[in-house]
């Protein structure tokens, strides 16, 4: 009985270790925030768009609300997984700078989930300081 307790435990603690997970690029050789670039997912759990990988590379598990890169060029892989329906995924190339947020929007044409056609859908990389779109734009599945 104790030891399935203890396997219990550790089954949550390892569950809620990486509900707040961040990624961080394995390029990067300082961590401070003058010297990397920052991709924020605003809501990676209801919002539908999820991040897959970042330069070719499984981005990890968890719920990432946060991706450190260094800066540069990346090329990111998303794809919708809503109720009833997971799209292909769609790659997107873009440039951050040092010292910079970003965040990812993703927007759906058909916002009625249940539909098993495909749902026309797109995401966006945005500059936080300028509102500016920063990835070359996304090809829809």
């Amino acid at each position: 009985m104790r030891l399935l307790k203890l396997v219990i435990i550790a089954f949550v603690v390892v569950n809620l270790a990486s509900c707040a997970a961040t990624f961080v690029d394995k390029s990067i050789t300082s961590q401070s925030v003058d010297d990397i670039a920052i991709l924020e997912h605003e809501d990676p759990i209801h919002g539908g768009i999820v991040i897959e990988r970042i330069d070719g590379k499984w981005r990890g598990n968890g719920i990432i609300h946060e991706y450190k890169l260094a800066p540069g060029t990346h090329t990111i892989g998303v794809m919708i997984n809503r109720a009833f329906y997971a799209s292909t995924q769609q790659n997107a190339t873009f440039t951050v700078l040092a010292g910079r947020r970003y965040v990812i929007r993703g927007y759906t044409e058909d916002d009625n989930a249940a539909r098993k056609e495909k749902i026309k859908w797109d995401f966006q990389i945005i500059d936080k300081a300028t509102g500016a779109r920063v990835d070359v734009e996304s090809k829809s599945d």
